[in-house]
């Protein structure tokens, strides 16, 4: 199992469908609070590995079908 971690404000809906991508791939996912409300952040091993504005992603779903969220995807996996 891999840790990332995900700055982003905490509760919001629109990164919910990247974190049920990022947990069905075994990934343990630690949510902190940023101070930019519009801002995502994925880190692995302490180093941003993507970034998005919250806007961007797409409201509700599961995440399969959002390309920003499968963007985050692979840039987690391709971390390690």
């Amino acid at each position: 199992m891999s840790n990332w971690r995900a700055d982003r404000l905490l509760g919001s809906v629109r990164t919910s469908a990247c974190h049920a991508v990022l947990a069905a791939d075994g990934h343990l996912v630690i949510l902190e609070k940023m101070d930019d409300w519009n801002v995502v952040e994925l880190s692995v091993n302490e180093e941003v590995v993507f970034h998005c504005n919250i806007k961007d992603l797409e409201f509700g779903g599961d995440g399969k079908l959002d390309p920003l969220c499968q963007e985050a995807r692979i840039a987690v996996l391709n971390a390690y």
